[in-house]
């Protein structure tokens, strides 16, 4: 079932040029790539994340404002986006 874009998903995708790809089921956060939030509706790149015993135990991220995070939140696959492309310097 294809999900539809929150009115701030839209407004990133058209600012920074993202395209948005749907999570499934059993995804975990890679080093590098760029998240939607859906909860709280802003984007994130992953500087760091750690697994221990296949569980998450933490994803450290910058947010799209630039501040530095650090949360052990796993992928929420009916609200988060991985967020392909865009130009987000």
């Amino acid at each position: 079932m294809k999900r539809t874009y929150s009115w701030e998903l839209k407004r990133a995708i058209e600012k920074h040029g993202f395209t948005p790809h749907q999570l499934h089921k059993g995804e975990r956060y890679k080093i590098g790539s760029v998240y939607w939030n859906g909860y709280w509706q802003k984007w994130y790149k992953v500087v760091n994340v750690v697994y221990s015993n296949n569980s998450l135990q933490s994803v450290t991220v910058k947010w799209e404002d630039g501040k530095d995070g650090k949360h052990c939140t796993p992928l929420d696959i009916n609200r988060d986006w991985e967020l392909i492309g865009g130009d987000i310097t």
